[in-house]
This record gives structure tokens, C-alpha cells and sequence, in this order.
């Protein structure tokens, strides 16, 4: 009859189980933390497009109309003879070089304060009798021409402003979406983790076991076990070890 074999060392299954089940916990609570500020961020992003963003754009489109009509009050200052509609104009000139829209944008608002400065000029000297010269008109077109220069400016910075928040936005989007695929893939790694341990410290030994168990007779040597590292695998493997050998305790006896 063979020794009692001294029991290996290891570790209880519900020990290793829990640990595998807090380290899994644990990364998927990173995981979700991580996400959950991406998506903080898009809410962010998306209040800022609301309540700062599309106002921002909203007074830049202002400003580009404000701008516009301004060149055309100037165009209609020396397209009319009427000295009422040329004085109605200038009122209308006055009007928009003193808007809060054209105020706000420093680069709107020298370009306005000039242009209603020389349509003045013109104006007084048309009033007090002075002719019209080609030198006025010239200086007036290259006057207007900076003028759409500068309601290309406004436009395109109304247009990267809104770009900018939406580039942010999206960003944040696509990186939510790598991490929820990073997330996918950590809790597939995790599930075939599970099954790997499980088939190999609990399924595969309790297959042995049961075929052991068939087998266990007097007759048929000690069964042998790949000693698995669970704890109560072992024990039950001891236990069929012993009652291997009071079998053949047993069957000496009744010889």
C-alpha cells in the first residue's frame, strides 16, 4: 500500500475566482470611467456649440451683413444725384460704423470708422457744391475692395470658429469609439480567460477524477493525478488516493 502523499500547496478556487473576478471589475471600471469622461466631453462640446458657439456665428453673420451693406450704402452714395438719398445713406453709413456687432471686431470696426469718415468727406464736399471727380470713385473702389476683404475675413472666421467646436466634437466621438472596442476586447479577453481556467482547474481534473472513479478497484493500480492547482481539486484527489488504498487494505484482509 502505498504513503499518503503529502499534499501540494495552492489555492482555493473562490480565492482564485475572486481574484479574477476583481481584476476583470476592476479594469471594466476603468474602462467605464474612461468612456463615461469621453462622453462627458461630447456633452461638453455640444453645450458649447449651444449656448457660446452658434451665437458667436450667429454675430459673425451679422457682422458680414452689417459689412455688406455698408459697401452698398457707399456704392448707392455715388450711384444717386439726390442729395436726400445721398444724406439717407450717410445716415445709414453713420448707423452700422455704430452697431455693437461692428464695435466688437476691432478690425471690423477701423475699417467702418474709415470708410465712414471718407463717405462724410464725400458727401460735404458734393454738398457744398464741389464736383464729382474719378480720383473720389477710385479711391472709393480700392475703399471697397478692403471692405470684401474684410467680409471674407469675418466669414471665414465665423466658419473656423464652427469647425474648430465640431473637429473637437468629433474627436471625441471617434476616441469613445476606440475605447468602447478596447472595452469589447478586454471583456473577450476576460471571458476566454474564465473558460481557459475553468477547462483547465476544475472541467479537465474533474474529468480525470470521474474517470478515476470508474476505474478505482483493488485490482487496478493507484490512480495519478496531474495535481491541479485548486485546492478542493486536490483534496478530492487525495481522498480517491485513500480510498484506492483501503481497497486494497481491504482485499489483503480477506485473503
Amino acid at each position: 500500500m502505498s504513503g499518503v502523499q503529502p499534499r501540494p500547496r495552492g489555492v482555493h478556487a473562490d480565492q482564485a475566482f475572486g481574484l479574477l473576478a476583481g481584476v476583470f471589475v476592476l479594469a471594466f471600471s476603468v474602462a467605464v470611467l474612461l468612456l463615461a469622461d469621453d462622453q462627458q466631453r461630447v456633452i461638453d462640446t455640444n453645450s458649447r456649440l449651444q449656448e457660446r458657439t452658434v451665437p458667436e456665428i450667429i454675430r459673425y453673420q451679422r457682422l458680414a451683413r452689417n459689412l455688406e451693406q455698408l459697401r452698398q450704402e457707399g456704392e448707392r452714395i455715388f450711384a444717386v444725384s439726390s442729395p436726400a438719398a445721398r444724406q439717407q445713406s450717410m445716415f445709414v453709413v453713420t448707423l452700422i460704423a455704430s452697431h455693437p456687432s461692428v464695435l466688437e471686431h476691432s478690425g471690423a470696426a477701423a475699417m467702418a470708422r474709415e470708410t465712414e469718415y471718407f463717405l462724410g468727406q464725400v458727401v460735404r464736399q458734393w454738398a457744398d457744391g464741389r464736383p464729382r471727380s474719378a480720383a473720389q470713385y477710385e479711391q472709393w473702389q480700392r475703399l471697397s475692395g478692403r471692405l470684401g476683404l474684410q467680409i471674407d475675413d469675418v466669414s471665414v472666421e465665423g466658419v473656423d470658429l464652427a469647425s474648430g467646436e465640431l473637429n473637437q466634437a468629433l474627436a471625441a466621438m471617434k476616441l469613445a469609439r476606440y475605447k468602447l472596442l478596447i472595452v469589447l476586447v478586454l471583456v473577450g479577453f476576460f471571458l476566454l480567460a474564465f473558460i481557459v481556467l475553468v477547462r483547465r482547474h476544475l472541467i479537465h481534473p474533474l474529468q480525470r477524477i470521474d474517470h478515476a472513479l470508474s476505474n478505482l478497484s483493488a485490482e487496478q493500480p493507484e490512480p495519478t493525478f496531474n495535481t491541479s492547482r485548486m485546492l478542493e481539486i486536490q483534496a478530492v484527489e487525495e481522498g480517491i488516493r485513500e480510498h484506492h488504498a483501503l481497497l486494497i487494505q481491504n482485499e489483503e484482509i480477506r485473503r
